[in-house]
Formats: structure tokens, sequence, C-alpha cells
């Protein structure tokens, strides 16, 4: 309607300036002619005077709608982006915000298309890494990635968009870059617990495990309860052979998340390698009420009851760990080996085979002195 409005103004002052009538005072006036200047200056104020309105115009609703975001009235905030840039079709940061709210309810299609919209207007990092979140929360990985490295490239410290492309590389195993990436998100934000993290995670896939103790310890510095870095923390530490150290960390992160299955089972394991049985058996129990469907806690489990001697109750184990792990190499080996005690040499010898066919090497030197053939 106030489009209208303006739209009516601007043709009646044009007709005023220019019409017939005005004309004819023209004429009655012979000092004043149709091309007077001050008719032109008229003409230009007034028009930059509806400019100006038509600006303020869209500036409140620009406001009325970043106002209905931020309440979570997402449909009104639309309703209140397309006034704006009704009256400044080429108002990015109204077409932006557009894109946030249609991100809100769930309109991919209208949410990209304003990003990119924005994008070509005004490009800057902040709409990059908008756009790119989409993408990455839409399993885009591809774009996603692009978008992040050129937020970064217009902003060095935008601190999310370097994690976010440290994060897509660390999952395509494109270690290097990701590294680069996440000291970037690190240079940028000191205080990035989670960069830490994962950078760490990358120093010890890589082999350099004091670059990644010194990684997990600055995130749990940062982020105390981060179980996270406490459990690869114990895990670095039983690779060291520091057992007392691994089991003190790996038992800070289940005190901080208690159904944590991935550091219970660790926590186990360690058990395993200073055999106490039992206590191995205690974290595999808790673990299995957690979440019963679970093979490795059956695997480790069976162990423990291989090495007390009680061969028929670590048979039942490594059953159910191959039942819920049909390609579980290790879990055929140890069932090999626990029916070889139970005096099953044809059972063994094809549980072996099993677990070579599965990439568990180890299992060809007893194939090859129990077996009579492969």
């Amino acid at each position: 309607m106030r489009r209208l409005i303006i739209t009516s103004i601007m043709i009646f002052l044009l007709f005023f300036v220019f019409s017939p009538f005005n004309l004819l005072l023209a004429q009655v006036d012979t000092t004043k002619t149709v091309t007077d200047g001050n008719d032109v200056d008229f003409v230009v104020d007034s028009l930059k005077a509806l400019q100006a309105f038509e600006k303020e115009l869209a500036e409140s609703k620009y406001n009325e709608g970043v106002k209905s975001i931020k309440a979570k009235d997402y449909n009104r905030a639309v309703s209140s982006f397309n006034e704006a840039t009704a009256l400044l079709p080429g108002f990015s940061d109204a077409i932006f915000n557009r894109a946030i709210a249609y991100n809100a309810l769930g309109k991919y299609d209208e949410a990209l298309d304003d990003y990119s919209r924005a994008i070509a207007l005004k490009p800057d990092a902040v709409k990059y890494f908008s756009r790119g979140m989409l993408y990455y929360n839409n399993n885009d990985t591809a774009r996603a990635r692009h978008d992040f490295a050129e937020a970064v490239k217009l902003d060095q410290y935008h601190s999310n968009a370097a994690f976010y492309h440290g994060m897509i590389c660390f999952k395509q195993q494109k270690y290097d870059q990701a590294l680069t990436s996440y000291s970037k998100a690190i240079h940028a934000d000191p205080l990035n617990a989670m960069a830490f993290h994962d950078r760490g995670s990358i120093y010890r896939i890589t082999g350099d495990t004091n670059a990644a103790l010194s990684d997990y310890q600055k995130a749990i510095t940062l982020a105390p309860e981060m179980y996270i870095a406490w459990r690869n923390i114990g895990s670095l530490h039983r690779a060291a052979g520091d057992f007392a150290e691994a089991i003190a960390s790996v038992r800070k992160a289940i005190n901080l998340k208690p159904d944590d299955i991935t550091a219970l089972h660790a926590m186990a394991v360690m058990h395993l390698d200073i055999h106490n049985y039992d206590t191995v058996h205690y974290y595999c129990n808790v673990l299995l009420n957690i979440n019963p469907d679970y093979p490795y806690a059956y695997n480790t489990r069976g162990c423990a009851w291989y090495q007390k001697e009680e061969y028929s109750k670590a048979l039942q184990d490594f059953d159910e760990a191959i039942r819920l792990k049909s390609d579980y190499g290790f879990a055929y080996f140890n069932r090999g080996n626990t029916k070889e005690m139970l005096r099953d040499e044809k059972g063994a010898c094809s549980d072996w085979n099993m677990a070579l066919t599965y990439g568990v090497k180890s299992a060809g030197a007893y194939f090859d002195y129990v077996c009579d053939d492969r």
C-alpha cells in the first residue's frame, strides 16, 4: 500500500510540473518557462525525498523483521523482509536475514536462493559461512567446504568457518588441510577448545603423540567437562604403557558421562591388559545394560572369561559378538582359540579361517599349526 501511495505521489508531481495547466501559467508569466531550473530542481528534490522516504520505510520493515527473528516468529519475519525488499530490491541485509528466517522454517530452497542473492549483492564472510552451514546441515559437504574456505579468505579471524572447514577435511581424511584449518581456527579464537581437541586427534592419527597430548590437555584446560578429550588422553597413556594415568583419565570421562559406552569399553580393555578380569566383567556388564547390542563388549568380556579358563562362558560371548557383527575378525579368532581349548579342532580351524578372511593375519599361524588344510 505504501509503495502504491509513493508511486501515486511521484506521478502527481510529474503531472503537475509538465501538465498543460502549468504550461499555460508559463505562457502567462513571460519570465518563466517550463524548463525553468527551479522546476527541475523541484522534481529532483522531490524524487530524492521520496527515495529517502522509501529507504526509511524499508529500514523500518527490516528492523521489524530482525525483532521477529529474535522472537522466533519466523513467518512474520519473512513478511517484514518481503516488504523491505519490495521497497528496496537490492537490500542485501534484508535478503540475508530472510534467508535465516527461511532456514529456521525448514525452507531449504528459499533459504539457499536468498543466501546466494545476498552474497551476489554484497559478499562477506558471515554470508558465506551461513550458506556453508546450510549446505553442511544438508550433507552437501563439497559446497559447504567451498563456502567455509571463502569465508576464511574474506575474514581470517572467522574461527567457526575455519573450524568447520577443518571438520570436513578431517572426515575426508585430508589431514594436512584439516590441520591447517584447525590451526587457523585456534589462531582466530585461542579459546576454541574443540579445535584444540580435533587438531589433537589429527596429531594422534598421524603419529605425533606429544603434540596430540598437548592439544588434548589444552582442550580440557579450556573445557574441563569435555569427556571426549579425557577419554582420548587415556588412550594415549595406554599406548605409552602408563595404565595408572590411562585409567585415571578414562575414569574422569566416565564420571562426566556415565553412559559413554566408548569410555566404558576402554576401561574394560585396560583392565584386561593388566589382568583385572573381574573389573573387566563389571565395566562390560555396565556397558551392556546401556547398549545390549554392542559386539565389542561381548568380545572383551569373552576374553576375560577365556583368561579365567571359563571356556563355555567365553564361547557364549564370542557367539554373541559374531551374531551382532558377522565380519568381526577378532571375535572369530578368539572363538577359534576357545574351541581349541574345548577340543573342537574342526570348529577352531573354521573360525581361524574366517578370522583370516576378515583381516586377522595372526590367525594364520594357528591355522598352519593345528589344521591340515585351509
